[in-house]
């Protein structure tokens, strides 16, 4: 059996090595419902706070999956500095806070307008301070092609503000695109998907401006916005924490702040609610820049990941692991509503997901979570997930929601792969080029 190391295994498939009983004698049958659903219990209640790597509650999470391992005979992986074997790796972060050091500034050929208030702008991801940059409106965002539907063909984005609009077009009431497809640009879920969209990725603007609609300007408070909030880097190198700039900032505008970047224009979208897609069309702002500036301090602090071993018997394949990792931490509060992470990290599924499983190879749909560094070393990874759901990053993702049979026909999956992995006489990586 090749060395089997189990990153930070939690939640469903810390079962995988539970020491009950195997049923008919299968190994895989000690996986049940019930373990299952007490791990996901606890891990995911209000007493962990939503488990931020810098908050108690996931230092009670880190000891929790400790704990399993012990009792499941895991052994630990690591050596500790006082010499003893230690579940724990020391992880160097820092918490990042942005703040606003230079306003909101439209700057036109009759002057600038200063947007002092921030009650209408929240800033979801953080980027580069902005100095007067041209702006184009993308419409909805929206590359579908196959159903008739491309805002962003022809467009030149690099260097601008994309300004766009949140959730998907409707005409006379109805979804321009097929059902399953609108649903999917909906909510704030359906505006990150527009964001990590391949083709707005490939073409990417300086910012990102996402004018709300009703429904996400109704949940205004449960938008996140990073101005004035910690957010969790790592820290690289021995040295103070010095904060990287992703190459381009997300903010959300709703109100007399997205009145005032459309003003003057000659199409305003804001009266789509009203007047429908009559008129609609990407363009070009005329006569019109926008700035930002914005400032990131950082403190640096110290997480663990929670590693066990499982050493397998053929001293030959020593070397040689099999990981198997899944997220312990989550998010931040929304406000006074913690943020549990229930289906997000447990099980990630909507009910609705098509049983068996589908595969997908796609270079695109590998990025969304920490397997894609071992992929871009060359190492052979599977990433198993079960759809999007409405409730992700949000307050309402708690454990009732979630389907625990499917949950543990997924746990039993990953311990057979697993098992085939660990148990195979050939590598799965193919031979190198002579």
């Amino acid at each position: 059996m090749r060395n089997l190391a189990a990153l930070a295994i939690v939640f469903a498939t810390l079962t995988t090595q539970g020491p009950a009983a195997p049923q008919n004698g299968s190994a895989v049958g000690t996986i049940t419902l019930e373990e299952i659903r007490h791990r996901v219990y606890f891990l995911a209640s209000d007493f962990l706070g939503g488990r931020r790597p810098d908050a108690p509650g996931y230092s009670i999470a880190a000891e929790y999956a400790a704990s399993q391992f012990r009792s499941a005979g895991v052994r630990p992986a690591l050596t500790g500095a006082d010499g003893q074997p230690t579940y724990f790796q020391r992880v160097p972060l820092m918490g990042v806070t942005t703040s606003v050091d230079r306003p909101f500034t439209l700057s036109t050929t009759a002057g600038d307008r200063v947007i002092e208030s921030l009650n209408d702008l929240k800033l979801i991801g953080r980027g580069p301070s902005l100095s007067k940059v041209p702006m184009v409106f993308i419409g909805y965002g929206i590359s579908e092609p196959d159903h008739g539907w491309d805002d962003l063909a022809g467009l030149d984005l690099k260097g601008k503000v994309a300004v766009m609009l949140a959730g998907a077009p409707s005409r006379d009431g109805k979804p321009v695109l097929p059902d399953a497809v609108h649903r999917s640009y909906q909510s704030i879920a359906g505006a990150r998907r527009k964001v990590q969209s391949p083709r707005l990725r490939q073409n990417r603007p300086d910012a990102l401006v996402i004018v709300a609609d009703q429904e996400a300007a109704d949940a205004w408070d449960l938008v996140p916005n990073v101005i004035g909030e910690s957010q969790i880097q790592y820290r690289p190198g021995p040295g103070p924490g010095q904060a990287a700039v992703p190459p381009a900032a997300i903010a959300m505008v709703k109100g007399a702040l997205a009145e005032a970047i459309f003003a003057g224009q000659n199409y305003n979208p804001l009266g789509i609610p009203k007047q429908g897609l009559s008129g609609y069309k990407t363009f070009e702002f005329e006569d019109v820049r926008l700035s930002l500036g914005l400032r990131a301090d950082a403190v640096d602090f110290e997480s663990v990941n929670v590693i066990g071993l499982v050493p397998g018997t053929d001293p030959a394949l020593a070397g040689e692991f099999v990981t198997v990792g899944a997220h312990l931490d989550h998010i931040n509060p929304a406000g006074s509503q913690i943020r549990n992470g229930a289906d997000d990290n447990a099980s990630g599924n909507a009910r609705t997901v098509k049983w068996p499983l589908d595969f997908e190879s796609e270079e695109g749909s590998m990025a969304g979570s920490d397997h894609y560094n071992f992929h871009r070393q060359g190492i052979p990874t599977a990433f198993f997930f079960s759809g999007r759901h409405d409730d992700l990053h949000e307050p309402t993702d708690d454990p009732d929601k979630i389907d625990y049979e499917k949950a543990l026909r997924l746990s039993q999956l990953v311990y057979e792969v697993t098992a085939e992995l660990a148990n195979r006489d050939k590598s799965i990586r193919p031979p190198a080029a002579k």
